[in-house]
């Protein structure tokens, strides 16, 4: 059951990309769904009901920022925290 579809995932940057795919081959989940690119590029109003989920797991961006065309996907109020 786990090896099919529960396990979804998104990275932004070359390296931990590769050491999450890695990781999770190493633990024995053979076809993960991790997709190189950053998931906060969609804006909130476009987030449909299908592409929700149940749990997110999500690592702290140490000493990153996020481009001002990412942060304009989000209401103003969302943006300072």
């Amino acid at each position: 059951m786990l090896q099919e579809g529960t396990i979804h995932g998104q990275e932004a940057k070359p390296l931990p990309y590769m050491l999450c795919q890695m990781n999770l081959l190493l633990h024995g989940l053979e076809y993960p769904h991790i997709t190189y690119g950053n998931s906060l590029t969609v804006k909130v109003q476009e987030i449909g009901d299908s592409d929700r989920v149940d749990v997110i797991l999500t690592n702290p961006p140490f000493g990153g920022e996020e481009e001002a065309g990412i942060k304009s996907n989000f209401p103003d109020d969302f943006t300072d925290i």
